[in-house]
This record gives structure tokens, C-alpha cells and sequence, in this order.
């Protein structure tokens, strides 16, 4: 068995001369996006839990299955200054994803990603294909409600109409007594 002793100039030597180096200059995809995390000094300050938006990160190497997330540091929006201003424009944008209109399908996500459609207010004004009317009427709908143009129809008992329960609060009073 050999022994093996590191000296600190030795490596330091290594690395001078460039090793280490092919590691650096790996392609990676980083996508930088929004998480929510514990602020514990503030929960323990309100006896209960807080959450707090941070910045985080993904950094995955081209070909590699395995990433890593962390917190974003000032050195990562110096080192990928192109992603971080996508990220920034984005969370500037104010418009609602189609992710978020009710009974969304994956392939109806393709086929609005085809045509380059990523937000409600897109949908509710583009000229769509037939599969896609559906939900361009509820993207319209949507953005009507959300201006209060058109407000959500409710019955006598607070809930929208078409409810399945149809027990008033008079007739669960009635069968009580």
C-alpha cells in the first residue's frame, strides 16, 4: 500500500496550471425561479408559520441527470446575467398563465406552446384552432370576471348555480328542530 501526502503548493500548483479547469467550462442550464421558504425569526415572533418568497436556482450540467438548487447569491446573477434578466422580466410580467384556466390538459398545453400561446390574455384574443375553442371561451370568461365585468352566478345559498347540493339552510334548520 502506498502512502499518499498532499502538499497545499502542490496543489495549488495543479491548479495554476489548469486543473480543475474542464469542470468550469461544462455547459450548464440554469433556470433561476421564485420559492417560498420558513422565516422562522418572524413565525417565532407571531407563534405561527411565516413563509417568505426567495430567490432560488437549478443548475444542471448538459447531459447529467442530476441538478442542484440553492439560493441564488450576487456571484450567480454576475456569473449568468442573461438568465437572470429573463428571470426578472418575468416575474415583472403580470399576466396569468394558461396553466392556471380550470380543466387544462397536457396536450392542450402543446398545442398552445406550438402556437406560442403562454398567457390567458393571449388566448383570449388570438384566432385558435377548433380543439382550442373551448378554452379560449373560458380564457375570455376569465378575464371578464376578473374585471368584474361578469360575476360568478351563485344560487340562494351562496353557492354557483349548477351546485349539487341543493339542501337550504331553512331545511337543515327545519330538520334540526
Amino acid at each position: 500500500m502506498q502512502n499518499f501526502s498532499f502538499n497545499e503548493q502542490d496543489i495549488a500548483d495543479q491548479l495554476s496550471r489548469g486543473a480543475g479547469i474542464i469542470e468550469t467550462k461544462k455547459a450548464v442550464t440554469v433556470w433561476f425561479y421564485p420559492h417560498a421558504t420558513r422565516d422562522d425569526v418572524a413565525s417565532q415572533r407571531a407563534g405561527r408559520t411565516i413563509f417568505v418568497d426567495v430567490h432560488y436556482m437549478t443548475v444542471k450540467g448538459k447531459n447529467d441527470v442530476d441538478f442542484m438548487s440553492r439560493l441564488v447569491s450576487p456571484e450567480d446573477v454576475g456569473n449568468y446575467p442573461k438568465e437572470w434578466a429573463e428571470y426578472q422580466a418575468r416575474l415583472a410580467d403580470t399576466r396569468t398563465s394558461v396553466r392556471s384556466l380550470p380543466k387544462m390538459r397536457p396536450s392542450i398545453l402543446k398545442t398552445l406552446e406550438i402556437y406560442g400561446i403562454q398567457t390567458i390574455e393571449d388566448l383570449a384574443v388570438a384566432d385558435v384552432v377548433p380543439e382550442l375553442s373551448e378554452y379560449k371561451a373560458l380564457s375570455i370568461r376569465w378575464l371578464d370576471v376578473a374585471k368584474g365585468v361578469e360575476t360568478v352566478a351563485k344560487n340562494k345559498g351562496g353557492r354557483p348555480k349548477g351546485s349539487k347540493n341543493k339542501v337550504t339552510h331553512a331545511e337543515v334548520s327545519e330538520a334540526a328542530a
